[in-house]
């Protein structure tokens, strides 16, 4: 069981994580665990810039990728080989909100707050009123 898995893309080489199942103690060096995760993210990068590219809707240039959850978003340093394959802006969506900060619910806060954000940038309804015309139907 690791008791605890703290990827960095900058780990120091002799680092090694401590793996015991049962009576079996395995020791794997930091730096070649951070090699496969750094080509995931590698893969992950790239699917995502092939999606972008061949997506029917018309991305402009200046759109950003956001990242939200418990996964890639919170690798140190897997924000920046994002943005270097995709060629866009990304950023990073954690927010801090009671009852969404679970790294499950992340997701679905950050896109909340992204939709709050483009909601009150139109000064047209807050967030709130409009959950409540899609609840009740009304305008």
């Amino acid at each position: 069981m690791v008791d605890r898995l703290n990827l960095n893309i900058a780990a120091s080489p002799t680092d090694e994580y401590c793996i015991s199942v049962g009576q079996e103690i395995a020791y794997y060096k930091v730096s070649e665990i951070n090699e496969i995760a750094k080509a995931r993210i590698e893969n992950i990068s790239e699917m995502i810039a092939k999606a972008i590219h061949s997506s029917y809707y018309d991305i402009g240039p200046n759109t950003k990728v956001l990242l939200t959850g418990s996964g890639i978003s919170q690798i140190p340093g897997a924000k920046e080989i994002v943005q270097r394959l995709t060629s866009k802006y990304v950023e990073v969506l954690a927010p801090d909100i009671m009852q969404f900060n679970k790294p499950k619910y992340s997701q679905v806060a950050g896109l909340l707050m992204v939709q709050q954000r483009q909601l009150m940038q139109k000064n047209t309804h807050t967030l709130i009123n409009k959950i409540k015309e899609i609840i009740t139907g009304r305008k």
